[in-house]
């Protein structure tokens, strides 16, 4: 059995805690020229050494905000690429991430909502599913636990694959790396929820949410919302 809190570090900072809700952004390889992608991360890196290092009493809430920032940042640049791969303004593709997406529910994740964006997608899931009452008593996860790192592994490798071949193509489809937070709370999750909901609406492609054809929305009653 492993313990039912793991710690894992990339290029931002985050927790990985079994059982948890997690908001997930990946984009397509070449969304963002190099230099932008280099850029944004060298500044937020700046940024969380000075935190670091003035060491304030608000240190993780202050690194929070930062990380919440750079995303945003990375976000709006991601609406408004005009020059990288947009291979899901083609239907098709879309749906392809979407049988993907919608394969793992109820077996590693709930899943909460989602939108495909032409260069990248957002996604909000729940991984209490994986855990069993007796496995929360004893603060223990099985062994078979997918974390959220085997989760995105899992959709982007075959959604990788089978988009490549209705495309065509060959090489890199997905950015290695993604974008999350763990949902701590209520608030949290209406806010993502409301993120990915108006994220079409922010980039101008849909005047109204249900408008756009490659949103999802589990309601309470574990039907999508369209």
């Amino acid at each position: 059995m492993k313990s039912a809190h793991k710690s894992t570090r990339r290029n931002l900072p985050h927790i990985q805690s079994a059982g948890a809700t997690y908001f997930v952004t990946s984009s397509l390889f070449g969304a963002l020229p190099v230099k932008v992608i280099s850029a944004l991360k060298k500044e937020f890196q700046q940024k969380l050494d000075e935190i670091k290092i003035t060491k304030p009493k608000n240190a993780d809430r202050r690194i929070a905000v930062l990380s919440s920032h750079y995303f945003k940042k990375y976000d709006t640049y991601l609406d408004k690429a005009l020059n990288g791969p947009t291979y899901f303004d083609q239907p098709p593709i879309a749906e392809i991430l979407k049988e993907q997406l919608h394969r793992f529910d109820g077996e590693f994740y709930d899943l909460l909502a989602y939108t495909i964006m032409p260069n990248h997608f957002h996604l909000l899931i729940d991984t209490h599913v994986q855990l069993k009452t007796e496995d929360l008593d004893m603060g223990q996860v099985p062994n078979t636990y997918a974390d959220l790192s085997k989760i995105m592994f899992r959709i982007k490798g075959a959604s990788a694959r089978y988009c490549n071949v209705a495309l065509n193509r060959k090489g890199r489809f997905w950015m290695e790396e993604y974008f999350d937070r763990i949902v701590r709370n209520e608030k949290d999750q209406l806010y993502y929820l409301n993120y990915i909901l108006q994220n079409p609406v922010k980039a101008g492609l849909v005047k109204k949410w249900v408008d756009f054809p490659h949103t999802y929305l589990k309601n309470k009653k574990g039907e999508p919302n369209s």
